[in-house]
């Protein structure tokens, strides 16, 4: 019947435009990945000390702070996880927290800035104010601002706030980012060069890459290939109808009025159904990687890919209607009838 068979029709555009904005929104997830957990860490090494100190270091060198926080309540109500705090200067160069724009440091005078690791794990939001404990000192901030960084969960604030945990002023640290490999001193406790870990984890990554792009491509031509069988099975269902109004004088544009308008209305209908469906199933594929690797990928829906999605599914579309018109031109309804018979 003409309703089952839209139904139908429906379920697998749906099924098809899924696949297709799954692949086209995907492709730069690894690479996306890179750029952004890099932008804004322009050092060559983050120290971690021993113990707090004073000394002095080289000028282009700056120092910073890092503790571990317990957090106990989230907007009054109880929420407890540990995450890492840094106290960093507003006026750092080495260390920019959000989008590569140091003006944007100066937020940490208002609040905390938290790493997108930590707001998507603990699902928080600009604007939640946090209450935590720093060596059992409490602390009540406001979030102001979420960094760039996607593997760990990490807050920022004013280095001298977060030295009062000790009872110490702004010039004490024990951790100092460098901008070179040179500094060498017996306080140093670990070495982090993040550029090289990032490079790491990319590495780590690339096999794994290859694999998922190519399933991407695969599921890309796949669905392309299955929305031009789609239509090109559903005009078949009705070419004898198509064929007996060609006969009685219909032409081409009257014809696709009457069949095409229904799989186009159906087509835009399943194409806009899964766009939600898609965020969902990114969603999920977001979790499922977090708790597989330890890390956020940018799993994004873009206008722009969007776009791009519905054009290429038109195109197929257009095309596959072109040749399907070319075909029924050259059939009369008595050689349908026929193979009908046959």
């Amino acid at each position: 019947t003409p309703t089952k068979t839209i139904i139908q029709t429906f379920s697998l555009l749906f099924v098809v435009s899924v696949m297709i904005i799954f692949s086209i929104n995907s492709y730069n997830i690894f690479s996306s990945f890179v750029e952004t957990t890099k932008l804004g860490n322009n050092f060559e090494e983050a120290l971690r000390l021993d113990y707090f100190t004073d000394d002095d270091i080289p000028e282009d060198y700056e120092a910073f702070t890092r503790l571990r926080a317990n957090n106990k309540e989230i907007n009054g109500g109880i929420e407890e996880f540990n995450f890492a705090i840094y106290g960093i200067n507003p006026e750092s160069t080495l260390k920019v927290l959000i989008d590569g724009d140091t003006n944007k440091n100066l937020l940490i005078e208002d609040g905390i800035i938290i790493s997108e690791y930590l707001r998507y794990n603990e699902d928080l939001t600009i604007g939640d104010e946090m209450h935590f404990l720093v060596e059992g000192t409490p602390y009540t901030y406001t979030i102001v601002g979420i960094t760039n960084e996607l593997i760990e969960n990490n807050a920022f604030v004013l280095k001298e706030d977060l030295n009062a945990a000790y009872n110490l002023d702004n010039s004490y640290y024990n951790g100092i980012y460098t901008t070179d490999t040179t500094y060498q001193s017996d306080n140093i406790l670990i070495r982090i060069s993040y550029a090289n870990a990032i490079d790491d984890i990319q590495s780590t990554m690339r096999t794994s890459s290859n694999i998922v792009y190519l399933i991407l491509f695969l599921s890309g031509i796949i669905g392309l290939f299955m929305f031009g069988f789609i239509i090109t099975n559903y005009l078949s269902e009705n070419r004898k109808n198509i064929s007996i109004l060609k006969s009685i004088g219909y032409n081409t544009t009257e014809i696709n009025k009457k069949y095409i308008t229904a799989i186009v209305i159906t087509f835009v209908i399943a194409f806009i159904v899964a766009i939600p469906t898609t965020n969902l199933l990114f969603d999920l594929v977001l979790k499922n990687i977090i708790n597989q690797v330890g890390y956020i990928m940018l799993l994004d829906i873009t206008f722009v890919n969007i776009v791009i999605s519905f054009l290429l599914l038109a195109l197929i579309f257009i095309m596959t209607i072109i040749m399907i018109n070319n075909y029924y031109k050259k059939v009369s309804i008595i050689e349908i009838l026929k193979n009908e018979d046959n």
